[in-house]
C-alpha cells in the first residue's frame, strides 16, 4: 500500500470525484484519465492501476478526529457494487464483525433477534457507568445499572431496547435524534457534531453534489427519490472490546456512477463515530473507488494530541486498506 501526506491532492481527488460523479454519463474516462486529472504522481497512479491502494493524508476536522483518504481500482461496475453495498454484503469483509442483521425502516426489537451477549458482557452492560469507557446517555445508563445482577437475558432484551430507540430517533431526525454520552461530572460528548463537522467538510459534495450533501446533514428531510440505504446492527471485536454499532448505508445515482456514505451513527465503545464518503466512478475495466474517512475518538486528545492522531490515522489507514481489500475480493468474484 502507497501512502502519501498531501491535503491539497487529495482535495483535487475529491474535487475530482464529484465532477466525474456529473459528467460521467456522457463520457467513460480511463483509470489513467481519472487519476491523472486528480493530481497523483506517477508513482501513485501506477499502483493503483496495478492492483494498489493509495492511501493520502487528510486533514482532522476536530481534536477527535482520525481521517485520511484512499484510492483503489475494482473490477465491477458501479452499480453493482452499490447493490452489494446497500445489501450489505460487504459487511464481514472486516474480520472484526462477529454478527450483523439489517434493521427494518420503523425498526422492531425483532430485527435484533440475532444479537446475542454472552454473560461476562451482560457483566459489562449492567455495570456501565459514565465514562470513556461505554458510549451511553445518562438514561441508558440508569436503565442497564436497574438490572445488576439481573440474567444474561434481561440485560440483552435491554441492549435490544437501546439500540432500537437509537435507531428510531436517528431515523425519526437524523443527526438530531442521536443521544450524547454522558462522561461524568455534567461533562457530554456528542457524536452528531462531530459528524456534521465530517458533514461539512465533504466540500466537493456540497458544490457538485448538493442534495447528496444535504442528506448527510439534513437526513432524514432531505432524501431525493432516487436515493437507496440500507440500516444494521453490527456487533464487532475490536482491540479486545465487544462494540455495538450501529451504521447507515446510502447511495445515489448520477448517471453511471454512483455517490456513497456510510455512517455509523451509534458506537458503544472504543470511538465515538465514523463517517467515508466517496464516489464509485466508472472507468475503463471497472470503477475506479475515491473515499474519504473520518472516525472520532476521545483516545487522542489532550497532550500530544497532534502525534496521537496522526499515529492514530496511519494505523486506522492501515486496518481499513485491509478491510477494502477483502471487500474488493469479496465484490469481484
Amino acid at each position: 500500500m502507497r501512502r502519501r501526506r498531501s491535503p491539497a491532492g487529495w482535495a483535487a481527488v475529491v474535487s475530482l470525484s464529484v465532477v466525474c460523479l456529473v459528467s460521467v454519463a456522457q463520457a467513460q474516462p480511463s483509470a489513467d484519465e481519472v487519476l491523472a486529472n486528480a493530481g497523483l504522481t506517477a508513482a501513485d497512479k501506477q499502483s493503483v492501476l496495478s492492483g494498489q491502494f493509495v492511501n493520502v493524508s487528510v486533514g482532522a476536522v476536530s481534536e477527535r478526529d482520525l481521517s485520511f483518504a484512499i484510492v483503489f481500482l475494482v473490477k465491477k461496475a458501479p452499480e453493482e457494487l452499490a447493490k452489494k453495498l446497500i445489501a450489505g454484503e460487504l459487511i464481514t469483509s472486516d474480520a472484526q464483525v462477529k454478527a450483523y442483521g439489517k434493521l427494518s425502516a420503523a425498526g422492531s426489537l425483532e430485527d435484533f433477534a440475532k444479537l446475542t451477549i454472552t454473560s461476562d458482557e451482560a457483566k459489562v452492560l449492567s455495570s456501565a457507568k459514565a465514562g470513556e469507557r461505554l458510549n451511553l446517555s445518562a438514561s441508558e445508563i440508569a436503565a442497564f445499572k436497574a438490572l445488576a445482577g439481573g440474567t444474561t437475558q434481561a440485560i440483552q432484551q435491554q441492549l435490544w431496547r437501546v439500540l432500537l430507540a437509537r435507531h428510531q430517533t436517528y431515523r425519526a431526525s437524523g443527526l438530531e435524534g442521536i443521544a450524547p454520552y454522558d462522561r461524568g461530572d455534567g461533562r457530554t460528548r456528542d457524536p452528531a457534531a462531530d459528524l456534521r463537522k465530517a458533514s461539512q467538510a465533504a466540500q466537493g459534495l456540497q458544490k457538485y453534489l448538493p442534495a447528496f450533501h444535504r442528506v448527510l446533514l439534513d437526513y432524514p428531510q432531505a432524501t431525493p427519490p432516487e436515493m437507496q440505504e440500507g440500516f444494521y446492527w453490527l456487533k464487532s471485536l475490536i482491540h479486545g472490546e465487544v462494540t455495538y454499532a450501529l451504521a447507515h448505508f446510502l447511495v445515489a445515482p448520477d448517471g453511471a456512477a454512483r455517490a456513497f456514505a456510510r455512517r455509523e451513527y451509534y458506537v458503544s465503545t472504543g470511538y465515538n463515530t465514523e463517517q467515508s464518503v466517496g464516489g464509485f466512478l466508472p472507468v475503463q475495466g471497472g470503477t475506479m473507488v475515491l473515499s474519504t474517512v473520518h472516525a472520532f475518538t476521545d483516545q487522542v486528545t489532550g497532550f500530544g494530541g497532534s502525534m496521537k492522531r496522526g499515529i492514530g490515522s496511519t494505523v486506522m489507514a492501515g486496518k481499513m486498506k485491509e478491510i477494502y481489500e477483502a471487500a474488493r475480493d469479496r465484490a469481484q468474484k
